[in-house]
């Protein structure tokens, strides 16, 4: 696997100050100053809330990048990140993991099938311990240009920690669920999918209705 890249890959994402957009009715705000509850002391065996986080993401994206196995997965990633007006490249976990993806199967469903966790990490978990987490593209694709019939991207787990100043390995995986250590000061070579933190508004939740 060639080495990817963070540095522009998360770009508006991780700023340090808040964007807050105009809110209408059926949308909300995620900002610092939000009313949102989570848990800010770690379940044993983690040293800090961040190395939580870190391991919760290196799970979702494990479990995201073997649910991409399957088109219609695919496709609804792609749908969710694209059909948000304000910002492109993002989809936030808590608010669309209920949704139905095929089947009657629902996005935190699916997860849980492509995962060795149990099936509340999708569900609670992450929702309580780390409710910004966002599924993203990076700002340098567009994803109407992902060909998602013959395209199935890497997904990159981003750690808590991480700034575009510094380099660190970060977890990548494939669609066997395989992990590689990347370096996160180099330039990826094609599109991935990054796990990470949103700061931003996420708004006009629309019903998913499948492939386009």
């Amino acid at each position: 696997m060639k080495k990817v890249s963070l540095r522009k890959f998360l770009g508006i994402m991780l700023l340090t100050s808040t964007i807050i957009f105009a809110c209408k009715k059926d949308s909300f705000i995620l900002n610092k100053s939000s009313s949102i509850q989570s848990f800010s002391i770690p379940p044993s065996g983690y040293n800090t809330i961040q190395d939580y986080r870190n391991q919760l993401r290196e799970w979702y994206g494990e479990a995201l990048a073997k649910s991409l196995n399957d088109i219609r997965v695919r496709s609804f990633v792609k749908h969710k990140i694209a059909e948000n007006p304000t910002i492109e490249t993002e989809f936030l976990h808590s608010q669309f993991m209920n949704e139905i993806v095929y089947s009657g199967y629902t996005f935190n469903e699916i997860l849980a099938q492509n995962s060795t966790q149990p099936d509340s990490l999708f569900s609670t978990t992450i929702p309580t311990y780390d409710p910004r987490l966002t599924v993203l593209i990076p700002d340098d694709y567009s994803p109407n240009n992902w060909d998602t019939s013959n395209y199935i991207p890497n997904v990159i787990a981003a750690k808590t920690e991480y700034d575009d100043t510094n380099s660190i390995y970060l977890a990548a995986f494939d669609t066997t669920g395989r992990i590689n250590d990347i370096i996160s000061s180099n330039q990826p070579n094609n599109m991935v999918i990054v796990i990470a933190e949103t700061e931003t508004l996420i708004p006009f939740e629309k019903p998913y209705t499948g492939m386009n």
